[in-house]
């Protein structure tokens, strides 16, 4: 099947409407459609975004997916150990986050509406970054122990308990 020939449009996000628009043509005309993963724009301190209160997903779909494997992309680029979808100025409930130790394999996380739902009384004091405030650590006092409930890439609801 020949692609139709699309006029492109310039300025901000004009890279991601036109993926968004040939994936729906894809998508109409009943073809598959693939691209390469994306690293996407981190935002930085102190764009108003990021202090918008991110909405639920209400079903994991293939651009949610896309959406995850865009952020990994990103997060390594950076480099980083996570990444929430607001960060790449998405107000979605989606991060992904790798926390291996540098030199063993990959742990890959890539949750849909993750929910904090217990928390150890126990804390510990841990420096951290964020890839959304460059160049920067602080000490922050975390749970020793939290359980997250969450979905998936397939949807399917999951929990883990994360220690640290």
């Amino acid at each position: 099947m020949k692609r139709p020939k699309i006029k492109r449009w310039e300025g901000p996000g004009t890279q991601f409407a036109a993926r968004i628009f040939d994936a729906a043509i894809a998508l109409r005309v009943g073809i598959e459609y693939h691209t390469a993963m994306t690293i996407r724009p981190i935002i930085i301190h102190p764009d108003p975004r990021l202090k918008k209160m991110a909405t639920p997903v209400a079903e994991v779909t293939p651009a949610i997916r896309r959406l995850a494997e865009d952020m990994l992309e990103t997060m390594y680029d950076a480099p980083g150990i996570g990444l929430a979808a607001p960060q790449v100025g998405i107000c979605q409930r989606v991060i992904v986050m790798d926390c291996a130790p540098d030199d063993s394999p990959p742990e890959l996380w890539k949750m849909v509406n993750p929910e904090i739902i217990s928390r150890s009384d126990e804390t510990s004091k841990l420096e951290e970054g964020c890839l959304s405030i460059p160049n920067y650590t602080g000490e922050v006092i975390r749970p020793t122990e939290v359980v997250v409930q969450y979905h998936d890439e397939a949807g399917t609801e999951k929990e883990m308990t994360a220690t640290g």
